[in-house]
């Protein structure tokens, strides 16, 4: 066996199995390179891989699994030796992909956090311009409207809290009908 075989084997670092046990994940993950989140079902067939990726996490209902993709550890390389800025640099995506069918992405992320006991998802965005093309969720007496909210935790973080759904919620205020 030679070095460069031994450098290719790729481990298992990581794996969930879903709430109601229908889904199991597993992020593949080479000594150096890019991570791989593979997608089973209970039946032990491959309905999903994700690369590059960082990290895969269940939604509590096990309809979404959101998946962070990092850009390839190439690109970041050859960005890194260029000196680019931190600003200009590939930033990663979120991919919530419906278990059952259907995937949206969510790019420019900077961080993110899911719910414990609900599909509700937090996250931030790498841009204020970015950020703007999303809809503001309104409450009513009863409810809070499906959709997304903006909200502050301190004055220079700016993040978006909305149910996952897979639905038309990043259209620009001008392409709303």
């Amino acid at each position: 066996m030679t070095f460069d075989e031994m450098v290719g084997w790729e481990r298992i670092s990581e794996q969930r199995i879903s709430d109601n046990g229908k889904w199991v994940f597993c992020k593949m993950e080479p000594w150096r390179g890019d991570a791989t989140i593979l997608l089973y079902n209970d039946k032990g067939e491959e309905k999903g891989s994700f690369k590059p990726a960082a990290k895969a996490q269940f939604s509590s209902s096990s309809e979404y699994l959101l998946v962070t993709k990092t850009p390839p550890l190439k690109e970041v390389e050859a960005e890194k030796l260029k000196k680019t800025d931190k600003d200009k640099m590939p930033m990663n995506s979120l991919i919530i992909s419906r278990l059952s069918g259907g995937m949206e992405t969510i790019d420019s992320l900077k961080s993110y956090k899911l719910s414990e006991t609900a599909d509700w998802l937090a996250y931030q965005r790498g841009s204020k311009k970015d950020s703007m093309l999303y809809p503001v969720a309104r409450r009513n007496a009863t409810r809070l409207v499906p959709g997304s909210q903006r909200f502050r935790i301190c004055p220079k973080r700016e993040y978006v809290i909305r149910r996952i759904r897979l639905c038309p919620l990043y259209l620009h205020s001008s392409e709303r009908k």
